[in-house]
């Protein structure tokens, strides 16, 4: 019988233990097709939409409330992010971006981002960072 190795077992126990504790990336960074949960009560989900377009949905999952429901293109490159204050963000390389933002009813409101928008002082890190030089430099972040 081989003796345990007391260090592997304690590493592997902490490793074990560690990524059981629910943590998850925040913002999230979305930027291929499929379901993600967001946090524990809104689901992402990005499908193709025709050869030219994705659309995207966010559900409200303990009600099964669709609270958006959008398309994009997916000709040029996307992604969204889901920041910490419950915002979907959305990035196109051809259109721009978008936040869209909840209201005290549940509902989310989607407003453009354009140079001088008093929402791009909360731009999430994952956004910006993700985004190319061109598209911060026109929108002044």
């Amino acid at each position: 019988m081989k003796p345990i190795n007391v260090l592997g077992a304690a590493v592997l126990g902490l490793v074990v233990a560690l990524a059981g504790c629910g943590n998850r990336q925040s913002p999230r960074l979305v930027n291929w097709y499929g379901t993600y949960a967001v946090d524990d009560e809104m689901q992402l989900k990005v499908t193709t939409l025709g050869m030219s377009q994705i659309q995207y949905e966010l559900r409200h999952r303990p009600s099964d409330r669709v609270v958006v429901k959008s398309s994009g293109s997916s000709f040029q490159g996307w992604f969204f992010v889901w920041d910490e204050a419950g915002r979907l963000w959305g990035y196109w390389n051809d259109l721009g971006t978008v936040v869209w933002v909840p209201d005290r009813s549940g509902q989310f409101q989607r407003h453009t981002l354009y140079n001088g928008s008093p929402l791009l002082r909360e731009v999430p890190t994952e956004l910006a960072a993700n985004m190319p030089d061109w598209a911060k430099r026109r929108l002044g972040i």
